[in-house]
């Protein structure tokens, strides 16, 4: 693991107890209903979203290169 990942791993670590906290008080999100640690359930999937999506973007020009080239 680089050096950058590292940091980002060690910073995600540094919120968690914080968004734990948050999350007792909020029992219930819009869109999904009632899950545990609301706040935590959130962010995973805020940021497999981003990841996803900023790969997506990242590598559209490659495959459509790939497809027409």
């Amino acid at each position: 693991m680089t050096s950058a990942a590292a940091c980002w791993v060690c910073l995600a670590i540094a919120f968690l107890p914080g968004l734990a906290r948050l999350s007792a008080e909020i029992t219930e999100v819009p869109i999904l209903g009632s899950v545990p640690h609301p706040l935590i359930f959130a962010a995973l999937i805020w940021s497999a979203f981003g990841t996803a999506f900023l790969a997506l973007v990242v590598l559209w020009p490659f495959l459509e290169a790939r497809v027409t080239g």
